[in-house]
């Protein structure tokens, strides 16, 4: 089965009508069981929306929808559902009256396939089928989790009070899917109805443009509306970028990365109804090999300082890159987050991404230096978080501090008024850590008079050292010779047998 996106996918028919978007619903208090519930391996929902509802949204008319959107109440990445089921059908029902199971009869299949909900807010998600609404009935959805995972924590959805009307029943279980009647309730979820329209401009999710991806990413995007059916990828290191991809349906693509190169990718959205036409060009850049990159996969980091208490917890709704990422409520006097010693020169920067729940510039940092890891000095103030909820790239520029080998503190800190924001902290890409250095990949090629060695520069480097050596555990600190950065190679006679080993000079 093909993967398919929470954001719009497969083909839509074309009809007459005026595409938009309809919502029903304002509400903004949380809901983890319906439309799906990711505590269980398995679940049910199903809700009535009702004609006068759909009327009063700006609906009015018999109409095809070709989608629908539920409004995710925290943001998430790459959540992923397999296996759904979603039916559409008309009802004479306002709202339930007895008990209610998971039974499909009389309804429509409108989609099936996976489900993947990605940052936050609207996620839509386009019909495999679409439904035909009459214009005066009722709407019932059925939304049926046969993918059998857990994704913990699971995601929550805003809903709206219907107050005694009962237009919500849910369901779930462990081991396998639940049958069983239930009661029905008042929470139900906020709704948009979708009807036929043009693809618009993708939205970057990973990486962000101008900044860093880490070595054996995908590049994610979702639909930036107008439900998309397919997508085509450019990408290579020249802009604009060649296409590698099309006719994909699933919203990711998997490179192969270059350690110390600029790449440059292009997504172009499609459906029944067009192709968007100048989207936008993306930029990143790769990490060089020996670089800081940090993630905070495997809780503090080897070499790191943790003097501000930051956590590392194991299950996190949000991170910028894989699994996880550092977090801590922030205080006035700021929590210090360290990296291992790192060696700066002219050309150093560093850079990381931060998100806070809490309202715009509540949560600031401040970026300090240390040679000791105990006495800090402020290097800079960066500006507060601007935005709730989102992930804001800081990039932070260190060649005033070319030579020398600190310790570099992100603290963050309570900007705001209020009580203490909750900080979370990814992606800190910085210079090498000192010691760590990279040494050129040598090939070996036979010349009339004896052999050369030849390699790339591995970046940054101000010149390279041979060495030589009857034994490869006895090579000196002597060096055979000393080459200028721009001579990447080494010609060598011929004459006894000898081990060589070239390294970079930084």
């Amino acid at each position: 089965m093909k993967r398919l996106s929470l954001l719009c996918l497969l083909t839509l028919a074309i009809t007459g009508i005026w595409a938009d978007v309809y919502t029903i619903g304002t509400g903004t208090e949380s809901l983890n069981r319906a439309p799906v519930d990711g505590n269980n391996e398995y679940s049910w929902s199903r809700m009535i929306y009702t004609a006068a509802e759909i009327n009063s949204a700006g609906l009015g008319t018999a109409s095809q929808i070709a989608g629908i959107g539920f409004q995710l109440h925290t943001p998430l990445s790459n959540y992923s559902f397999t296996n759904q089921r979603i039916f559409l059908r008309h009802t004479n029902s306002t709202a339930y009256t007895s008990n209610v199971g998971p039974d499909s009869t009389g309804f429509s299949l409108v989609y099936a396939g996976e489900v993947t909900f990605q940052n936050g807010d609207w996620q839509q998600l386009a019909f495999t089928e679409p439904f035909q609404w009459n214009g005066s009935q009722n709407i019932e959805i059925l939304w049926k989790n046969l993918g059998g995972n857990r994704l913990i924590p699971a995601p929550l959805f805003r809903f709206t009070s219907t107050g005694t009307e009962l237009k919500l029943a849910y369901n779930g279980a462990i081991g396998a899917f639940p049958t069983g009647s239930v009661e029905a309730n008042h929470r139900r979820p906020n709704l948009q109805l979708i009807t036929p329209m043009s693809p618009e401009p993708a939205v970057t999710v990973y990486p962000g443009d101008g900044g860093y991806a880490l070595s054996g990413s995908r590049l994610i995007w979702k639909s930036g509306g107008g439900c998309p059916t397919s997508y085509s990828v450019h990408f290579g290191t020249v802009d604009p970028p060649p296409l590698i991809s099309s006719g994909q349906t699933y919203p990711w693509y998997q490179p192969e990365l270059e350690a110390g190169e600029t790449y440059y990718w292009q997504i172009v959205p499609s459906n029944a109804y067009g192709t968007v036409s100048l989207p936008p060009v993306w930029s990143f850049r790769v990490p060089e090999l020996g670089q800081l990159c940090e993630s905070f996969e495997n809780e503090l980091p080897l070499g790191w300082l943790n003097p501000g208490r930051w956590d590392f917890p194991p299950d996190q709704y949000y991170p910028y890159h894989g699994t996880k990422c550092a977090q801590v409520r922030a205080g006035a006097a700021g929590n210090l987050l360290a990296t291992p010693k790192l060696q700066l020169t002219s050309e150093s920067t560093l850079e990381f991404m931060a998100l806070s729940n809490a309202a715009p510039g509540s949560a600031g940092f401040r970026v300090k230096r240390s040679s000791d890891g105990t006495n800090w000095n402020e290097v800079a103030i960066l500006p507060a978080i601007s935005a709730a909820n989102v992930w804001q790239r800081f990039e932070l520029d260190l060649g005033s501090l070319a030579g020398q080998s600190y310790h570099l503190g992100i603290e963050a800190y309570n900007a705001g008024s209020g009580s203490n924001p909750l900080v979370f902290l990814d992606h800190v890409v910085g210079p090498r850590p000192v010691g760590v250095y990279p040494s050129p990949e040598v090939s070996i090629s036979r010349r009339d008079n004896g052999f050369r060695l030849s390699w790339e520069s591995p970046g940054g480097v101000t010149g390279y050292r041979v060495f030589a050596a009857d034994d490869v555990d006895s090579f000196g600190e002597e060096a055979l010779a000393e080459l200028s950065a721009s001579q990447t190679f080494f010609d060598v006679p011929t004459g006894n047998r000898k081990f060589f080993r070239v390294t970079a000079i930084y």
